[in-house]
């Protein structure tokens, strides 16, 4: 006779799986919706704007991108992941809401 503890052990490992990516991508759509908003409202320029000011002065494929908010200050921030032509990688930071350059972190 089968047991039926490894099936309800994956189970509840597949339940608990699913409700982190779940959790994980609702996440993802708030941020997704607030950055929106913030390009909406003027807060920030469109993500197109800040890659033809990088590209400007940083030659290199666009690896990822991300936008955050700090909590201490309420900088909108861009962070850009290049690839570069000998292959290094550098992540460059721009103000949001300026597009200027900030450096490196």
């Amino acid at each position: 006779m089968l047991s039926s503890r490894p099936l309800r052990t994956m189970v509840v490992l597949t339940t608990l799986v699913i409700a982190g990516l779940s959790a994980s991508t609702t996440a993802q759509i708030r941020d997704h919706d607030r950055a929106h908003s913030a390009v909406r409202a003027g807060e920030v320029l469109p993500l197109r704007k800040i890659l033809r000011m990088i590209r400007s002065q940083h030659s290199g494929r666009v690896l990822d991108v991300k936008l955050t908010q700090g909590n201490a200050e309420p900088m909108w921030r861009y962070h850009v992941k290049l690839l570069d032509e000998e292959g290094r990688v550098a992540v460059i930071a721009v103000d949001g809401r300026t597009g200027q350059i900030l450096g490196q972190p």
